[in-house]
């Protein structure tokens, strides 16, 4: 189920010249994602499982919910995903006036959902959740395909026609189209197989410890490895 609601107000700054400021949301409920229900279950001395009160590796196979099947081998899709998505998107539009068209949008937005770190899990349940299967918090995050930062610029400029004879026969007609995007890189998620998951969960998130800490975490560096897309495209159509 998908809810989508925008909130958008216009002003025309100038002649031709429209400005326009507006809030996109959206809500997406009961989307599809696969887990895994034999996952082991937290035991302690106030909730033991079949007497086991502490949680290791060795003692996966008997905290299990269901005894003889692996932790991660009962599968199920379930429709418990959810997403929201939140944009702010400012455009500034000039009509077609005196062969010149152009529009600038930009979108700051933030796209969040259960199961970010892999997009099937949410839209097609074909990929097991990774980590604690039973901790919504642990899935909750960016979207593998959201965009913070997003602009485009487009525009179209009607090239003058030479006056008269061959030139004009030639020459006139042709028009200049470009356009130019530059937006944020998606985000991501660092998986690991990890053999020392207490819930028998193989596939887990990486996680920082004492000596690796945020301050470690390599933000800058070149266009490329920041994963910033910039295309621009001219396109010449042939005369009329």
């Amino acid at each position: 189920m998908i809810q989508q609601f925008s909130l958008n107000v216009q002003t025309e700054l100038h002649r031709d010249l429209l400005l326009e400021i507006g809030y996109v949301g959206a809500h997406g409920a009961h989307l599809l994602r696969q887990r895994s229900l034999n996952q082991a279950l937290s035991a302690s001395t106030t909730d033991p499982i079949r007497g086991v009160t502490t949680n290791t590796i060795t003692n996966i196979a008997s905290r299990v919910p269901i005894l003889g099947v692996p932790p991660d081998s009962l599968q199920e899709v379930e429709t418990e995903g959810n997403s929201w998505y939140n944009g702010l998107e400012v455009s500034l539009a000039k009509r077609l006036g005196d062969g010149l068209q152009f529009l600038a949008s930009y979108t700051f937005s933030k796209t969040l959902d259960t199961d970010g770190a892999d997009i099937n899990s949410t839209s097609a349940g074909t990929a097991l959740t990774l980590g604690d299967q039973n901790s919504p918090r642990q899935r909750w995050g960016r979207a593998s395909f959201d965009r913070t930062h997003r602009f485009v610029f487009s525009g179209i400029w009607t090239l003058p026609n030479p006056a008269g004879g061959l030139f004009r026969t030639i020459l006139g007609g042709w028009s200049l189209a470009a356009i130019t995007t530059i937006q944020s890189g998606s985000a991501l998620t660092t998986a690991v197989t990890n053999s020392t998951n207490v819930f028998g969960i193989s596939e887990d998130r990486a996680q920082l410890n004492g000596k690796c800490s945020k301050n470690h975490l390599v933000k800058g560096g070149t266009v490329e490895s920041n994963s910033v897309a910039i295309s621009m495209h001219l396109v010449l159509p042939a005369p009329q």
